[in-house]
């Protein structure tokens, strides 16, 4: 929000690419809230972060993991992560899949505490608390995260729209859902830290979808995130590791287009399957990174 914060951010990054040693340890820890009677975190932790714990990209590497899940996944432990105890090192890699906070426009948490992470302390159907989520007022002073590249698979943990990007009504403009579009305050944080802070967040804007994981005539897509996975622990550049995210949104763009160029035809199309596309494609496009998109983790310095 001030030009100090991207003074800190440019700091951080010069600092780890020219150190002597690298700050983290050669692990990759995912964190997976799933509560019981909730299908969207039942499917992240089963379906997403299960097969990219249990991939070949973590053994590729020679990355140790390590899985925070269901009942794991609570606001201490990922306090834990983010600030280790004094003889252990920070993790190199974190990937949350959990709820993320959302407020109406106009209402006074939305800045502060969009996309907040929703932890397993959350009991279901009681309103969730400032006990229950992770802002970026819970990002201690003394937290351990110089080098971390974070992936929050969480809605708004990224940003949030001024307009919806799903509700669509024919001769309707979209309705706001913020006051101006703006970047979630975790990542920010994260990345502005006093101490030093996170190499690059990548998280989603807007509402995340289900989609994004399994899909109804395919079953699992996940082959976006385990490519990322893969360069991300390889030392790719972040901005390069999701370039399957963004071809993922292109193709579906086109399969899209070409529907609603049928539809302009006057050809029959099912209305669910065309809204079905949209949301696909509009979840797609949300994925994006903070950060300098050339930064990569120095794993020939990971132990």
């Amino acid at each position: 929000d001030k030009p100090e914060d991207y003074a800190q951010y440019a700091k951080s990054v010069i600092e780890y690419e020219t150190m002597a040693g690298v700050p983290n340890a050669k692990e990759a820890v995912f964190f997976a809230t799933r509560h019981r009677d909730d299908p969207s975190t039942q499917t992240s932790a089963d379906l997403l972060v299960n097969p990219l714990v249990d991939g070949a990209q973590i053994t590729k590497h020679a990355f140790r993991s390590r899985k925070l899940w269901g009942d794991d996944a609570t606001k201490d432990s990922l306090l834990g992560i983010l600030r280790p105890a004094a003889e252990s090192k920070p993790p190199a890699f974190l990937f949350t899949a959990s709820h993320g906070m959302g407020w109406p426009k106009g209402n006074k948490r939305q800045l502060a505490a969009q996309g907040a992470l929703l932890c397993q302390d959350w009991l279901e159907f009681d309103k969730p608390t400032e006990d229950d989520y992770f802002a970026a007022s819970d990002l201690p002073a003394d937290a351990a995260i110089h080098g971390l590249i974070a992936f929050h698979f969480a809605c708004y943990s990224l940003g949030t729209p001024q307009l919806d990007n799903f509700a669509h009504e024919p001769g309707k403009p979209p309705p706001p859902i913020a006051e101006s579009s703006f970047i979630a305050a975790l990542p920010k944080a994260m990345l502005a830290h006093p101490r030093n802070g996170a190499l690059a967040c990548i998280g989603h804007v807007e509402r995340a979808w289900a989609y994004s994981i399994a899909t109804e005539n395919a079953g699992p897509q996940l082959l976006p995130f385990q490519n990322a996975l893969d360069c991300i622990l390889g030392g790719k550049p972040v901005g390069y590791a999701m370039k399957d995210f963004n071809q993922r949104y292109a193709s579906l763009s086109t399969e899209l287009a070409n529907q609603l160029e049928q539809v302009g035809f006057g050809v029959a199309v099912n209305d669910l399957e065309l809204a079905n596309m949209w949301v696909e494609r509009n979840d797609a496009g949300g994925y994006l990174i903070l950060g300098d998109p050339a930064v990569r983790l120095r794993t020939g310095d990971l132990k």
